[in-house]
């Protein structure tokens, strides 16, 4: 008789339980471990990247860096940041310039993308493992990278100034193009000696305010003199008188004299296009040769002159018609970058096809140095502009209508029923200072830094191209000399914070049925009246090479 099979016994899992719980305990205790060295190098790199970008910042204030010595200064402030603000982990007694110039990364490097923007890798830190240093990982270097550039406060207008008109005050109306006088209207002096002739003269330009030795050729001299003259005229009243130094008498077959003279401030306190005579025995040339004086203009320009500045017709990225992208320009500012010429003066100031001209043609491209120059401004393209708004965008004095100054909007009902902001540019200035003291010419007697930063919170500031040409009547592709720094108002040199002397429209006049403008009138003045550098400013303009600067990082 066979019994009963035994039971099987039942299979114990204690030692297993007990494994697991080891693996789980080891498995846990690592993440731990990586987790706190982790979270600790976390922590260090963000204490890097901190340090790095207030390096790049204080690198960033010393752009633009067009050359070796202007790179050479942007680093050594990057490394005088790092060096003195260094974390732990670092060992900044070991780092120098050269360091960080030698195209590795791995140690910290300085990379310039332009003469405007520049790139900082900060040397790493090491952060050294407890925990996890029991798992084979002993340490870890952290680095960060920042970007930063410079930019221009404010907005680029779509509109241009002859040389001779970039500071003091400044109007532009809405006559059609073509419909200006020259400026200045050319004297035409008489009697004439049609053989007489002036050639050969050097130099044709002189600094503003400089005194300049000038030497011509007079040509066909009547006999028998030993005398002449060489007559400037500005305009039809404006003349200087130069008698040369006595010469060898002449003959009808020996009357060719080259003489000097020495053109002082009587001539070039005045900037822009004079007309050169030859004068002998009270006969005039039949013509004459143009002079220009480059630099700070008068405080006014010529009074002949129904308008001081034109439009341009400035392309813009997403195309447009020309009232359109003319009036989106004066609204938002032109959407890409100027620069200026680098032979602004040749050619009589007008561009040509070839380098180093750059024509601003569409499409819109940055680094544009030429100007496509009207001498007229469209009516409705500035109402729009200005005041009433276009695709979407208000006009723009209808933006910040509350303003700075606490003055009164401006309301035109017939065009916006938006209030119109009404700041003027002596609202900017500290006690005891003038729109003359920073209108009154280009130079070192120009209080520096006098304006408030508010002022570029205000949609009256603006920049305005120069351009080499010296007369209001040009008009084409021109070359671009500066940028002026401009406000729009109507407003006086006399005008201070105390006391200004603005209109109610306070630079805009609107034709005889207030429904279109007809004309506008800015104060321009010297930009080293602005702070040299800003943050209060937002977004900006592509840096214009002058004038103050926004410094902040990209990226």
């Amino acid at each position: 008789m066979i019994g009963p099979s035994p039971r099987a016994q039942p299979f114990r899992e204690d030692g297993a339980v007990a494994l697991l719980v080891a693996l789980v305990s080891l498995l846990l205790l690592a993440t731990g471990a990586l987790a706190v060295d982790l979270g600790n190098a976390f922590a260090r790199k963000r204490l890097v990247q901190t340090e790095v970008d207030l390096a790049t910042l204080a690198g960033g204030a010393e752009l633009p860096a067009a050359d070796a010595a202007s790179k050479a200064t942007a680093v050594a402030a990057v490394l005088d940041y790092l060096q003195r603000n260094a974390t732990f982990g670092q060992d900044e007694s070991t780092w120098t310039v050269g360091q960080l110039q030698d195209t590795d990364t791995a140690n910290g490097e300085v990379v310039f993308d332009s003469a405007n923007r520049m790139r900082v890798t900060a040397p790493p830190a090491t952060v050294d493992f407890g925990l996890a240093g029991a798992l084979g990982f002993s340490s870890v270097g952290v680095s960060a990278v920042a970007a930063a550039e410079i930019r221009s406060p404010g907005v680029l207008m779509p509109m241009w100034l002859p040389a001779s008109c970039g500071v003091g005050a400044v109007l532009g109306d809405t006559g059609p193009s073509g419909a200006g006088d020259p400026s200045p209207e050319t004297a035409n002096p008489t009697p004439k000696d049609n053989r007489l002739g002036l050639s050969s003269v050097i130099p044709t330009t002189a600094a503003y305010g400089a005194s300049v030795t000038l030497t011509a050729t007079l040509t066909k001299l009547p006999p028998n003199v030993t005398t002449a003259d060489i007559l400037f005229t500005y305009g039809t009243s404006t003349q200087v008188n130069y008698p040369v130094p006595a010469f060898t008498r002449t003959t009808p077959t020996n009357n060719n004299r080259t003489v000097s003279i020495t053109v002082d401030s009587r001539v070039t306190n005045t900037a822009g296009t004079w007309q050169m005579w030859a004068r002998a025995k009270d006969g005039y040339a039949k013509t004459s040769v143009d002079f220009t004086v480059e630099g700070a203009g008068t405080l006014e320009c010529s009074s002949s002159q129904r308008g001081n500045f034109g439009q341009l017709d400035s392309p813009r990225i997403n195309g447009g018609t020309k009232q359109t992208r003319y009036a989106l320009n004066l609204a938002i500012g032109v959407d890409h970058s100027f620069v200026v010429h680098p032979t602004p003066s040749s050619n009589g100031g007008e561009c040509t096809s070839s380098a180093p001209s750059e024509l601003d043609n569409a499409p819109a491209r940055d680094g544009r140095n030429c100007v496509n120059a009207d001498e007229g401004n469209d009516g409705p393209g500035l109402t729009e502009g200005l005041l009433a708004g276009v695709s979407g965008y208000p006009g723009r004095l209808a933006n910040n209508s509350g303003g700075s100054c606490g003055r009164t909007p401006i309301v035109f009902d017939k065009v916006t029923s938006t209030p119109l902001n009404n700041d003027v540019l002596s609202c900017f200035l500290p006690t005891g200072y003038t729109n003359a003291s920073i209108a009154s010419g280009i130079g070192p007697t120009t209080p520096q830094g006098v304006l408030s930063q508010a002022i570029f919170d205000s949609p009256r500031f603006v920049w305005v191209p120069v351009v080499g040409c010296a007369d209001r009547s040009c008009k084409g592709d021109l070359a671009i000399k500066s940028f002026a720094s401009c406000f729009i108002t109507d407003e006086g040199l006399a005008s201070s914070k105390a006391a200004t002397d603005a209109t109610s429209s306070n630079g805009i006049t609107l034709n005889d049925g207030d429904t279109q403008v007809s004309s506008v009138q800015l104060m321009c003045f010297d930009p080293a009246a602005l702070p040299e550098t800003t943050t209060s400013a937002s977004g900006g303009m592509p840096y214009l090479g002058s004038g103050t600067r926004i410094v902040s990082l990209v990226e």
